[in-house]
Formats: structure tokens, sequence, C-alpha cells
């Protein structure tokens, strides 16, 4: 808890009319790690620090089949943004994600608030 009583951690969990259901985490602790998490009928993604994979980073695909384990040399996370920005001024490529993905993210943040009892941020 806060000075100001609130939580540090938050955890929300969503379902899709397909059945699909997935869950997300969070704190606003001093750690720095993100992990990602996929479960899918045939098998299960799991990454280690998707979000700034420059400071190290590790992925593990586990199925029917066997498990992979391994690294990506993704390279600075801003570095792919200038990449993406450059691509569309010079060829118009579009942008791989859009306003409408903005929106809908901090829909989700609102919901998330509302949930746990608090208005949406910016109100």
């Amino acid at each position: 808890m806060t000075s100001f009583g609130r939580s540090l951690t938050r955890r929300a969990n969503g379902f899709a009319p397909s059945g699909a259901s997935g869950s997300v985490a969070c704190t606003m602790r001093e750690e720095r790690r993100a992990l990602l998490r996929v479960v899918g009928r045939d098998g299960r993604l799991e990454v280690d620090n998707p979000l700034s994979p420059q400071r190290g980073n590790q992925f593990t695909i586990e199925t029917a089949g066997g498990r992979t384990t391994g690294s990506i040399d993704a390279g600075v996370s801003y570095r792919h943004m200038l990449r993406a920005f450059a691509d569309h001024v010079t060829h118009g490529t579009p942008f791989p994600t859009s306003g409408a993905d903005a929106v809908g993210n901090m829909a989700a943040i609102d919901a998330i608030y509302c949930a746990a009892g608090l208005g949406p941020r910016g109100t």
C-alpha cells in the first residue's frame, strides 16, 4: 500500500466470446521486469522481458513436440519505432499499430481502474 492507501499492484482477467481468456498484472514497484505468457490448446509461450529486450530476454516455447528456449537479439525498442516512422514517411508503409489500438488500450486500463473502485485516470 502507498501512503495514499492505494495498492501498488493490479490484476485483471478477461474473457472473449470465442472462449479465449487472458489476464494482465502490473505493478508500480521499482521492479523492472515484464513477462508475457500465452497458453493455448497446443502449447505455451513465455517471454521474459518483451518490452525492452535489449536489457536481456529469454523465450520458452513448449508443445507436445518438446521445449525450445532461447533469446532474441532484437535491438533497442526505440529503434523499431523510429524505423516504422521512417518507413511510413518515406514509403507510405502502414504503421504496425493505430490510434484505435491506443484507444482500446486506454479503455481496458480505465475498466481495470473502475473495477478496482477508482475512477478513470485524468478525470
